[in-house]
């Protein structure tokens, strides 16, 4: 007999509710009951649909819970003749077991920020000389360092070795001076020089990944077909749950 059940996540009371709709064979009261053998298997499946415009790099936890219910009445824990509750939640000896199923909405988390060294240029004003988000005023010969740091946000194994681990593997992270948001090496000034020029052998990545660019490599010119436009670091794998990297590299102002 298939048996299902829906439930729904309530953000008032933060506890997950049951749901007529969808759900077969089942009810608040009677939950997926699986009759198993002595030294018999069951396979269950576990499926978990989020909203639309559900944040991104976040991890939803739903946790499921089997237990063995002495008196059917689909809660853990039960009364003995007498009134009296003989296993309650989360006390060692409760026949229950409780399974977190976490869903991430990407699990590598990309930031970007940036700060201004002196070079061959005037002092650096207060504030911009480490590392941070804020918007920056370089002024000619001055080096904007940039650093983007790449992290695995998905929780690390503990408690058995059955947990499954996110990995990532295959990263590469793109940076083009031209595209989106970055101006980096646009001509915004229409003067025929790129507003900044890279500078050679500071492009790095703290795990080892191999940085490559274009169109030139790693050279420094004025121009965007002389300079370095774009670089591209691909990173070392895998990155480990909480694991962090850093991919750096310089520009010096025009």
């Amino acid at each position: 007999m298939d048996k299902q059940a829906v439930y729904e996540y309530d953000q008032p009371t933060a506890t997950f509710v049951f749901t007529p709709t969808g759900s077969t064979n089942t009810s608040p009261s009677v939950p997926v009951r699986l009759n198993i053998p002595s030294g018999g298997t069951a396979n269950y499946q576990v499926s978990v649909e989020l909203p639309l415009n559900t944040p991104q790099l976040t991890a939803y936890e739903v946790p499921v819970t089997a237990f063995i219910d002495f008196n059917s009445d689909g809660a853990i824990g039960f009364t003995d003749a007498n009134g009296d509750l003989i296993y309650t939640p989360g006390e060692e000896t409760s026949p229950a077991n409780t399974t977190i199923n976490r869903v991430y909405t990407g699990f590598i988390r990309l930031q970007k920020v940036s700060r201004i060294l002196p070079g061959t240029g005037p002092a650096v004003l207060s504030g911009q000389e480490t590392f941070n988000a804020n918007p920056k005023t370089p002024a000619p010969g001055n080096i904007i360092e940039y650093q983007i740091t790449y992290t695995n946000i998905s929780t690390p194994q503990a408690g058995t070795s059955t947990n499954a681990i996110l990995n990532a593997s295959n990263l590469v992270i793109t940076e083009n001076g031209t595209t989106g948001t970055n101006t980096w090496a646009r001509d915004n000034d229409n003067n025929g020089v790129i507003d900044t020029s890279n500078v050679p052998t500071t492009a790095r990545d703290t795990g080892g990944g191999t940085i490559s660019y274009s169109p030139t490599n790693d050279g420094q010119g004025t121009t965007a077909a002389s300079d370095v436009t774009q670089y591209v670091d691909t990173v070392v794998g895998p990155i480990a749950p909480t694991a962090t990297q850093t991919f750096t590299f310089q520009r010096r102002v025009n």
